[in-house]
This record gives C-alpha cells, sequence and structure tokens, in this order.
C-alpha cells in the first residue's frame, strides 16, 4: 500500500502544487548560493537563519531564510513525507522532505543538499508509556539525559547544513499514553528537548508533531511548550480540513503545519464482509490532496502541508 500511495502522491503534486521549477532549476539555484559563498572566506559566510514571521499585511504567518527570502509559496512550504525520490519531489513541485528520526538523515541530507531540498528534521521520541511517568525532576533519569545528550549531538551535526528546514521532536508519541491529551509528563519532556534543541541550533525553528488534534493536548501544550515555534499535525482524510479551525477555537494562535496528509486512513476506512479495508479511489484521491493542500495555503497559521 506505501508503494501505491507514493507513486499516486508524486502523480498528483503537480496537480497540487501547480507550476513546478523542476530539480535542474532547484539545483542550479542551489548551486548558485553555495557558488557565491564559496568565494568567501568561512568567517564571511552568512549562516541561513530560517525563521517563521508573522506578515502584518496579511495577518498570516509564513516561513522566510534570511538567504533567499520566503520559502515555498509566498511562505507556505510544499512538503513530500519521505526519505527518497528527491528528483520525483522536486519535479513535482515539492519544496521539503520529511524525516522522522536521526537515523534516517545520513540517507536523505546529501540528496536533498543536491537537489535543493529542505527537510522537516525529526528528532524520535519513545513510544513507551512507561518513559512518560516521571516528570518532577526531568533531569535524574539516566535514559533520558542520554537521549538528550543523543539529539543534541545530532542536531549539532546537521544544523548547518543549507537543507534544514525545521526541527522536530517527537512524532505521535502521545498515542501510547492518551490520544487525546497525552500527559503532562510528554509535553514536559518535549518542552525540555526543544529547549536543548534551540540552545545548540537557534537558526531553525523547532516543533512537535501529533496524531490528529484534540482539545485536551491542544491546550496543555500551549501551557507547557512555550518554546515550540509551532505544532505539526499528522490528519487525514477530512479530518485534515478542519485541523484549522479547531486550533482556533481552542485558543492556539502560534503556526501549525500539516506534516502528514493524504487520502482516508484505514482506520477511518469502511471494510468488505471478509475484513478487508476499502481504499480510496484515484478519483477520489486526486481532490482530496488538492482540497488539503489549499486549505493549507488559505489558512493564515498554516505554514506547510507535507503529503
Amino acid at each position: 500500500m506505501a508503494g501505491r500511495l507514493a507513486q499516486h502522491f508524486f502523480a498528483v503534486l503537480p496537480i497540487v502544487f501547480g507550476s513546478t521549477t523542476g530539480v535542474d532549476g532547484h539545483a542550479a539555484e542551489h548551486r548558485q548560493l553555495l557558488d557565491d559563498n564559496s568565494t568567501n572566506s568561512s568567517d564571511d559566510i552568512e549562516a541561513e537563519q530560517i525563521s517563521i514571521e508573522f506578515d502584518g499585511s496579511t495577518g498570516r504567518y509564513r516561513v522566510l531564510s534570511n538567504l533567499t527570502g520566503y520559502l515555498g509559496v509566498n511562505g507556505t512550504v510544499r512538503g513530500a513525507g519521505g526519505l527518497h525520490h528527491t528528483e520525483a519531489a522536486v519535479n513535482a513541485g515539492a519544496d521539503a522532505l520529511r524525516t522522522w528520526g536521526l537515523d534516517q538523515m545520513d540517507r536523505t541530507i546529501g540528496d536533498a543538499e543536491d537537489a535543493g531540498l529542505k527537510i522537516s528534521a525529526g528528532l524520535w521520541l519513545p513510544h513507551w508509556s512507561g518513559r512518560y511517568k516521571e516528570c518532577e525532576d526531568l533531569e535524574e533519569d539516566a535514559f533520558w539525559m542520554s537521549a538528550r545528550e543523543n539529539y543534541v549531538a545530532g542536531v549539532r551535526k546537521y544544523k548547518n547544513s543549507p537543507a534544514i528546514l525545521w526541527w522536530t521532536v517527537g512524532n505521535e508519541m502521545e498515542l501510547e499514553v492518551n490520544p487525546s491529551a497525552g500527559n503532562d509528563c510528554v509535553w514536559k519532556r518535549v518542552e525540555w528537548i526543544a529547549q536543548a534543541v534551540k540552545e545548540e541550533d537557534p537558526n531553525h525553528p523547532v516543533g512537535t508533531c501529533l496524531a490528529g488534534v484534540a482539545k485536551p493536548k491542544v491546550t496543555s501544550i500551549d501551557e507547557l511548550c512555550p518554546s515550540l515555534d509551532f505544532v505539526g499535525v499528522n490528519s487525514y482524510g477530512d479530518d485534515a480540513l478542519h485541523v484549522g479551525p479547531q486550533l482556533r477555537e481552542w485558543g492556539w494562535t502560534r503556526p501549525f503545519a500539516l506534516l502528514e496528509f493524504g487520502p482516508r486512513g484505514h482506520w477511518a476506512s469502511p471494510m468488505t464482509e471478509f475484513g478487508s479495508y476499502v481504499e480510496e479511489s484515484s478519483t477520489e484521491k486526486v481532490p482530496r490532496y488538492n482540497n488539503t493542500c489549499y486549505s493549507c495555503y488559505e489558512d493564515e497559521l498554516c505554514i506547510g502541508a507535507f503529503a
């Protein structure tokens, strides 16, 4: 199913993203930037800083590079979730890829740099609920101290790559604790790690990534994770169209990104009498991708959509 979904995704991307630069254009622009910098000494090279800026004239958040200006479509990033097929992604109009853990970076970052793509770089947090029970003293747990050192070392290793877009601390780890709320310990750990990441790399935004949205976890993150620049959401089917309005309803005012979106998930699909999930047809998937992508463009809080 993943293979078929990937093939369909790259087929539909030109429809979703409109006109494309193409891999040669992206790579040429990227090489020109590197060539321009190569004429200077290393001390003179200006580091790229990615920020999320509020544009008062339009009332929306936009992703900005100090070197190249607004990223994506006027500051809204067009992304593809995955590590490979960089040429197909660029030809289809993507600006960025997405990874979930540091172990994936070595396999991805070189290709992304060559293609002029950015990476939404994930730091994988444990999915065992037992890791989120004791948080009175965040630094007394040897496992977490070692984990934080590893996260920071990974950030240090990759932070100067021109491919880094932003960092995401964790992915759907609240599912193993409480899908609609997580718990205070989950979000305190996210904040604790986010602070360490920002201290190591102040030049890139930091977010986290949720399995859908629900009021209890959104309000907890808003209270317990002040260091996050944005929240990422994985949401499929029609649910993805309602993320922005729901966040506003619950008092969220920071940016968000759809870090996974696509056809209706198997968990929400009807089943045949013999127990197989009914997959949406390509006729159903194309408007699904289009509607979700454009709903992000039209939402002032949405800074990116990763199909």
